[in-house]
């Protein structure tokens, strides 16, 4: 499965710019066992189609991908994060 991750349109901006997109790869049956949410967004077909996320930030995503992985994310581990509850929080608004 691929995601492309970011690509929204920048704030304050005029025109039709938008920031860099990251493209993330995941396996299906992975997203299926632990993730049925996201594994939902990327239909039953064999599409290679990028699903787009356009929600949150590809570092909050990669940190989504990596907890769906089995990692555990902590606030020492990560000091660009607050807390436990802003990833908490973004993942609830990416699924």
């Amino acid at each position: 499965v691929v995601f492309e991750v970011g690509g929204k349109q920048a704030k304050g901006t005029h025109k039709k710019a938008k920031t860099s997109s990251v493209i993330f790869y995941a396996h299906r049956l992975v997203l299926q066992k632990c993730a049925p949410e996201l594994a939902e967004m990327c239909g039953l077909g064999e599409d290679m189609a990028a699903v787009p996320i356009t929600d949150v930030t590809p570092d909050i995503f990669r940190k989504v991908l990596y907890h769906v992985y089995g990692g555990n994310v902590s606030d020492e581990a990560d000091e660009e994060l607050e807390s436990n509850e802003e990833l908490k929080a973004n993942a609830k608004d990416l699924i």
